[in-house]
């Protein structure tokens, strides 16, 4: 239950977050919107969950999975703004280097993110 309650959701709302490495560098309005929606609805989830938790004063599990979900959003904003930063200047070597840059975010976005959830459950 607790996979099926917890980690789906966050894991939908980060496979939003996913799609700005898929698009064009001139996209960035659809980039700011699917990251700008993903951090909010990742705040009112956050929020719902943490309204059924008994108060306490410590960081639980869940609790760091989200900040990490937090800093992946607030990541995949700032690789967008440069990537379109880069590909606004139309020199060649600029725009090889923001193609590289989402072709490694790709890979480093769910690499950290399982990472994170491999790392705070231990």
């Amino acid at each position: 239950p607790y996979i099926a309650k917890l980690i789906i959701p966050i894991f939908i709302i980060l496979l939003l977050v996913y799609f700005v490495f898929f698009l064009p560098a001139e996209k960035i309005d659809i980039a700011a919107g699917l990251t700008v929606t993903s951090l909010l609805s990742a705040i009112a989830f956050q929020l719902s969950v943490s309204s059924d938790m008994p108060d306490i004063g410590y960081i639980i599990y869940i609790d760091k999975v989200f900040y990490t979900c937090y800093a992946l959003i607030a990541l995949s904003m700032a690789q967008s703004l440069w990537t379109f930063y880069l590909d606004k200047t139309e020199e060649p070597r600029k725009v090889k280097l923001a193609i590289k840059i989402d072709i490694v975010s790709r890979f480093l976005f769910p690499l950290i993110f399982f990472a994170s959830l491999i790392f705070f459950a231990s």
